[in-house]
């Protein structure tokens, strides 16, 4: 058994418990998408700084004592659980592909299963069907309209997950790897 190393557990279990704050934040409205987005970005930055096994144990962690917390508004912690949480672990490592159209095709994929996923636990196993009621007052073509705008939302939050990347590794990266003595 590996030893633990207790700067990285302190690190992986501050933003895991940042993490449930924030997904705590879905509660308010319009934020349903952005607060999972965000919360993702401090599980990112447990795999950067600790590695993927505490990344992994910080998404596990997280998404269930959200779960736990937050039973009145679902969405947000469902969508951190199918998608958001963990797409940053994921993102890293479909880069490493050298042939870019299909690592984007993977993203979308993901993306797409996930989504499609997320909401038919919410219709079906949380018993929630008037979302489907909420697309039909759009129209006829309004779910697929919604899935085009979707992807085309994740493309540009890729490339905005790419840039905080960045900075991060350009500005924070050495300053918390020193002080949790990799």
């Amino acid at each position: 058994m590996a030893a633990v190393r207790p700067g990285r557990l302190a690190l992986a279990s501050l933003l895991s418990a940042t993490t449930i704050v924030f997904l705590l934040l879905g509660y308010f409205p319009y934020l349903t998408y952005s607060i999972p987005a965000i919360a993702g970005l401090f599980i990112a930055v447990v795999d950067v700084e600790c590695g993927k096994k505490y990344a992994v144990a910080a998404f596990v962690i997280s998404t269930g004592i959200s779960f736990l917390l937050q039973s009145a508004v679902i969405q947000p912690v469902l969508l951190f659980a199918v998608f958001f949480g963990y797409y940053p672990l994921v993102k890293r490592r479909i880069e490493r592909i050298k042939f870019k159209p299909l690592a984007y095709f993977i993203k979308l994929f993901i993306f797409n299963a996930a989504i499609i996923s997320a909401y038919f636990m919410l219709i079906y196993l949380f018993k929630m069907p008037d979302i489907i009621d909420e697309f039909k007052n759009f129209g006829t073509y309004s779910t697929y309209i919604m899935l085009v705008l979707g992807n085309i939302a994740m493309v540009l939050y890729d490339r905005l997950l790419g840039q905080i990347f960045g900075i991060y590794m350009l500005r924070l990266h050495t300053r918390l790897s020193k002080m949790i003595k990799k």
